[in-house]
């Protein structure tokens, strides 16, 4: 127990802190994902313990947290009786399998609960129709699964379920597993790249070096607005104005 209080998380936990979803799930008891979000500025409600307000991000805990010892799913006592104390929990996967392409990683996919979970969803969704051949490709893949070796078994297993991503190989050595843990971290960082709106750092002097010229072009342009000062751009009828400067990456201390 002690070490899973431990706050010092990983480049992982930080990069998928970052990522600009407002929906995670984790079967882990750690606080590591929760404590990385929270130093990125976008703290996480962590259910079923805290409130979800509006819009705000949320990480479901489906196995416990450390911070509620009593309610930790650990045992096989505890898996069998998963269904009759959190239905609740899984059934948000459930929807979120249903309605969402869910992201996994990190996820051995051998969790006996999930197993269930995902059974439950794919004879809601996938009745058969007698008119078709059985095996349909419109069939919803649910989502895509990142694994640091390769596994046919696995893939085969999945298969009509959820992608599988592999980043290393099927020997399983230290050095090629270490590689492949690296390789998803790069992988998490393009979709950071990808997922990053650059007209937030437009008018931010420190990321003028990461604008080619056109962009460049535009900065120049609205820097006129910049330098209206204060007493313009507090007024009421400038509010737009200064909305506008904030969406390109220009702090406005107003409200």
């Amino acid at each position: 127990m002690h070490a899973l209080r431990s706050e010092s998380y990983s480049i992982g936990h930080s990069l998928v802190a970052s990522l600009p979803v407002r929906e995670f799930v984790t079967t882990n008891y750690d606080r590591l994902l929760e404590i990385a979000a929270q130093t990125a500025g976008d703290p996480l409600a962590v259910i079923p313990y805290d409130p979800v307000m509006g819009d705000s991000r949320w990480l479901l805990k489906l196995h416990g947290c450390i911070d509620h010892p009593d309610d930790i799913v650990l045992t096989r006592e505890h898996y069998l009786r998963y269904s009759e104390r959190r239905a609740a929990l899984a059934g948000i996967v459930q929807a979120m399998l249903i309605t969402r392409h869910m992201l996994f990683l990190g996820f051995s996919l051998n969790d006996d609960n999930f197993h269930r979970i995902v059974d439950d969803v794919r004879r809601l969704v996938r009745i058969p129709d007698p008119s078709e051949d059985s095996g349909s490709s419109e069939d919803p893949i649910f989502g895509t699964a990142t694994t640091i070796t390769e596994s046919t078994s696995l893939a085969q297993l999945w298969d009509g379920d959820l992608d599988i991503l592999s980043f290393g190989g099927a020997s399983g050595t230290p050095g090629t597993i270490a590689e492949a843990a690296r390789l998803v971290e790069i992988f998490l960082d393009r979709i950071l790249l990808a997922a990053t709106d650059r007209h937030e750092y437009l008018l931010n002097p420190d990321h003028q070096s990461a604008l080619d010229e056109d962009e460049l072009a535009l900065a120049e342009r609205l820097r006129p607005l910049v330098d209206l000062g204060d007493e313009i751009l507090e007024s009421d009828l400038a509010r737009p104005v200064r909305q506008l400067l904030a969406h390109y990456g220009l702090p406005d201390p107003r409200p």
